[in-house]
């Protein structure tokens, strides 16, 4: 597989773990409400605080990119969803768990700005059906996480495996990120 190949191949996946981060929480939100012992008003909460961190990757990720690299940003990102799902899964306290979700979101936001800085380079021909499939991929992750979840927590996993189990996953991801060749300001795919 070229190297332009298996970028496409690694942000489509990227894309479709954001799909999947996103929809995990929907059948495990109960859980989370009756493990902290906290009211629907605390579960908006930490839907609202989740968003927060995304916007504010997602406006700050623009500059970050121009100063910082596609790649880093993207690893950055990637490296922010590890650890807030890890803390997530480990927070003894539902403010702990609000910050620890705060990073996750601020990492997919981060992840999602990079992803889209690399798309403009390899996404030369055909830019519309390749965005267009990289946005397929994110429906598919946002379909099959809830299943999966539902399925996992049939097996007795509790919230917090389910959330590590896609923080195996993002670690994979991550593995897989690394080999990811970027020329920082060049289009990497020259279609003929």
């Amino acid at each position: 597989m070229n190297k332009n190949t298996y970028t496409i191949v690694i942000i489509y996946l990227l894309m479709m773990l954001i799909g999947i981060i996103e929809n995990v929480k929907g059948p495990i939100i109960l859980s989370i409400k009756t493990f902290y012992s906290v009211d629907y008003t605390m579960m908006g909460l930490f839907l609202s605080v989740g968003s927060l961190g995304f916007i504010l990757s997602t406006f700050f990720g623009g500059f970050l990119t121009e100063k910082i690299g596609r790649k880093l940003v993207l690893l950055s990102g990637l490296l922010l969803i590890l650890l807030g799902i890890i803390g997530i899964s480990m927070a003894p306290n539902f403010i702990l768990f609000l910050l620890f979700a705060f990073i996750m979101n601020m990492g997919m936001g981060s992840v999602e700005i990079g992803i889209n800085a690399i798309a403009a380079l390899v996404f030369i021909m055909n830019q519309a059906i390749m965005m267009n499939l990289l946005h397929f991929f994110y429906g598919v992750g946002a379909i099959i996480s809830p299943n999966i979840t539902v399925k996992l927590l049939h097996f007795n996993f509790t919230w917090q495996l389910v959330y590590l189990s896609v923080a195996a996953l993002a670690f994979i991801l991550i593995l897989a990120t690394l080999a990811i060749k970027i020329q920082e300001g060049q289009h990497i795919i020259k279609e003929k």
